[in-house]
Formats: structure tokens, C-alpha cells, sequence
């Protein structure tokens, strides 16, 4: 849930698999989130999460950048060597 003072609430339940064999999961996270272009970035304290809301102002996704399920996979700065 996204807040008007920037803040947000993230959480999930779910559960996958055939009866009797069921999986469950959960996550939760919070933190800040902002929009940049056509960005949404949460800002959490377990993990960063990006997703790209096409239609807002413009489109745009620079290269590199990979979509599943809308979250963007943005590789990372690797240290020099």
C-alpha cells in the first residue's frame, strides 16, 4: 500500500502446488517509494523492488533492463577488479 507521505507497506501470501503437496509462502517488506518517468521504485528494508507503469507520461526502458511479472531486473554496478 502506497502512502501520501511516501511510505509503503508491502505484503504477500500465496501458495502453489497440488493437494497435498502444497507450498506456502509469505513476504513482507516497508519502506519509501518514488516515480521517476515511468518507474516505480520501493525502497524497502529487506530489498529494492522496480516496476515499470507503461503508459505514465512517457515510455521508456534503457537497456539491460528485464520485466517479469512487471518488476524490472536492472543489473548491477560490479566493483572494479
Amino acid at each position: 500500500m502506497l502512502s501520501e507521505d511516501y511510505s509503503f507497506v508491502y505484503q504477500y501470501a500465496g501458495a502453489s502446488g497440488q493437494v497435498g503437496a502444497m507450498l506456502f509462502g509469505t513476504e513482507d517488506d516497508e519502506g519509501e517509494w518514488s516515480v521517476k518517468h515511468d518507474v516505480l521504485t520501493l525502497t524497502g528494508q529487506k530489498r529494492t523492488r522496480r516496476y515499470l507503469m507503461p503508459g505514465y507520461l512517457a515510455w521508456s526502458l534503457y537497456p539491460g533492463a528485464i520485466s517479469r511479472h512487471g518488476e524490472l531486473y536492472i543489473e548491477k554496478n560490479r566493483s572494479p577488479r
